[in-house]
């Protein structure tokens, strides 16, 4: 009987670390997947671009991405005024907005203690 008392002594200080083990996960999943698509962005981006050296691309992409750059205020405006009355826009728009709120939900829950 002492050996059992002794083993939930020991085992106390351990089971008040991990009140909460499901909110333990869901972090630890959150940071792993921003780190894993982090890892993946800029494992994607260096091939990218030792690609376009390889195929002597790189040159021109840079040259279109200056030039985008110099009319993009006024493309961009264009655009916009296209997107607003766009279906497919304005549902992504909602979907993302309903994510963002889903986001917030679960960060608060996850804050509270």
């Amino acid at each position: 009987m002492k050996k059992y008392w002794l083993l939930a002594l020991c085992l106390a200080p351990l089971m008040v670390n991990a009140a909460n083990p499901l909110k333990e996960a869901v972090k630890a999943n959150r940071q792993y997947q921003a780190d894993k698509q982090q890892i993946n962005h800029r494992l994607n981006k260096t091939k990218r671009s030792l690609k376009q050296v390889g195929d002597g691309s790189y040159v021109e992409g840079k040259v279109k991405q200056k030039v985008n750059r110099a009319s993009s205020k006024y493309t961009h405006k264009i655009n916009k005024a296209k997107n607003i009355t766009d279906p497919k826009s304005l549902k992504r728009k909602a979907n993302n907005k309903i994510k963002q709120e889903k986001r917030k939900a679960v960060d608060k829950w996850l804050n509270e203690e």
